[in-house]
């Protein structure tokens, strides 16, 4: 939309108004309860003042961007002044600021999904290892908003790997993001079909029915040293990368004779690619 087609004023803003400008909140981020209480108190006591942030409709006349300012009008009942923007481009909640810079776990919120930020750590996997394939390519930098708003149109089946680790519990060894990625290529690994993907998440996490040469109790057994002994620390790609190690090796039928036969080092002279999951 051109520029031409942009409406600005500042308007005056009634608790009144407020709730009708909410009742056009057909997408946004999830309320952060915080903020609004904090907005809420400046403006019971007249210090919220207009600083040229804007309230931001599109063109179709959804609110982008003011949630967290309109709630709290309403909640403190003062009246407020603000910009207000109409006709903004419709894709405009991927680069705006609403007091606290947007992350990818707003946009995922935004287009719908629980557990926003497991899923957005879940995205950022795919997009790494997935997508990009080669992380020393795209190491240092940050993945967008917009990208992340156009993966979790492009895999939107991740969220029911958030949903399933959420369920199974795998916060004691692998945080969700990571863990739902995991889950997520299993499946893919195996041609679309969960099963083998969720008895490898359940044996992980209950550790029943295994010797101690089973490449899941290997896995299991690092990632509880690597929580529980602050040398020996694993990070993240090396959690996924061992992971993936131990899945390749459950799915040849291999034993484990030692956690090093499923080590992933990305330096040094043990140093290796990232994993592909077979």
């Amino acid at each position: 939309m051109s520029k031409e087609n942009l409406s600005v004023r500042v308007e005056k803003i009634s608790p009144h108004l407020a709730r009708e400008y909410l009742e056009k909140n057909a997408k946004n981020r999830p309320i952060g309860k915080g903020r609004v209480k904090r907005f809420a108190e400046d403006m019971a006591a007249g210090e919220f003042s207009a600083n040229g942030e804007a309230i931001i409709f599109n063109g179709d006349g959804s609110l982008v961007d003011g949630q967290h300012r309109l709630l709290a009008c309403v909640e403190s009942g003062a009246t407020f002044r603000s910009v207000v923007v109409r006709g903004a481009p419709s894709d405009a909640f991927a680069t705006v600021d609403t007091g606290s810079l947007r992350t990818g776990a707003d946009m995922v919120g935004i287009a719908g999904y629980e557990h926003h930020r497991a899923t957005a750590q879940a995205l950022r996997h795919i997009w790494e290892h997935t997508v990009n394939g080669d992380r020393r390519r795209i190491r240092g930098r940050t993945l967008s908003n917009k990208e992340t708003a156009k993966l979790i149109t492009e895999f939107p089946e991740i969220a029911e790997s958030v949903e399933f680790v959420q369920a199974i519990g795998t916060k004691k060894l692998l945080n969700l993001g990571s863990a739902a990625y995991l889950h997520w290529l299993f499946i893919k690994a195996d041609d679309g079909i969960r099963g083998e993907a969720d008895r490898f998440i359940k044996k992980l996490v209950t550790g029943e029915n295994m010797d101690r040469n089973h490449p899941i109790y290997r896995l299991r057994e690092r990632l509880i040293e690597a929580n529980s002994v602050k040398h020996r620390k694993l990070r993240d790609v090396e959690r996924v990368a061992t992971a993936i190690n131990a899945w390749n090796r459950w799915r040849m039928d291999m034993d484990c004779p030692t956690a090093r036969s499923i080590a992933w080092a990305s330096r040094g002279k043990r140093r290796s690619p990232f994993p592909q999951a077979v």
